[in-house]
């Protein structure tokens, strides 16, 4: 009777469409398999003094000469999966980045939404081409924040674990939302998204939102950086 159970309750969870995969709630649980291929779509977009990109090379032509962080200097072994705790930037030294081995300007945060706020690092694994970093927990979401402010940022976008999932990207400025963009991420097939702002205070945050917080979501090769536009003043005269 326990084997028919057993068994019951598989069939069960088949027929609802619930796999192996979709039970995981972390980059860094065992038995971690990538499935795909995945259509990769740029659903739309709102505009605020924003203009968005899903192409790198119209970002790095709109937006030339950024600095470009790959994440290679990682203390993760290729194939490796480790989480540590945020904030990432140039001072971090865990298990995952030593110190001085990211360059300035930006940090990854992870706001908690019941996952336990850690952020992973994975070297070239789970299909990946490349060293990725993000929320370990799928229902956590992605926080960057750029200290100066910067004009432009744009990365690469995966979802290794499934696709078809839509994602908000919003950008942030001194005095608040600069405005969104949607997208559906692709698998291990990488989604350019970047954008760049008029706004004088520049870009000081991007949060990146999964709509059903089933995938996961993990970041290639950022670039970001150049002055923000400065306010103009007028001179007036005054009789």
């Amino acid at each position: 009777m326990r084997t028919i159970r057993i068994l019951l309750a598989l069939a069960i969870l088949a027929s609802a469409g619930i796999g192996m995969a979709a039970a995981q709630q972390h980059f860094t649980d065992p038995g971690l398999i990538p499935t795909g291929p995945f259509p990769v779509d740029n659903v739309g977009k709102t505009d605020g003094p924003t203009t968005w990109y899903v192409d790198r090379a119209t970002f790095q032509a709109a937006n030339p000469g950024l600095p470009l962080e790959d994440f290679t200097a990682t203390s993760v072994p290729p194939g490796g999966i480790t989480a540590c705790n945020p904030p990432l930037d140039s001072t971090t030294n865990d298990a995952c980045f030593s110190a001085g081995s990211v360059i300035p300007g930006f940090s990854l945060g992870v706001t908690v939404d019941g996952g336990g706020g850690q952020y992973v690092t994975i070297n070239n694994a789970l299909g990946l081409p490349c060293v990725a970093v993000g929320p370990n927990s799928f229902v956590d979401e992605t926080d960057w924040n750029f200290n100066p402010a910067v004009a432009g940022a744009g990365l690469d976008i995966f979802t290794p674990l499934g696709g078809g999932e839509t994602f908000t990207m919003e950008a942030f400025g001194p005095g608040g939302s600069l405005g969104t963009m949607n997208y559906v991420a692709g698998g291990t097939a990488a989604v350019f998204v970047g954008v760049d702002t008029v706004d004088p205070g520049g870009i000081t945050r991007i949060e990146i939102r999964e709509a059903v917080d089933s995938t996961g979501d993990l970041f290639c090769d950022l670039e970001f950086g150049g002055a923000p536009v400065p306010v103009m003043l007028q001179s007036i005269d005054v009789e």
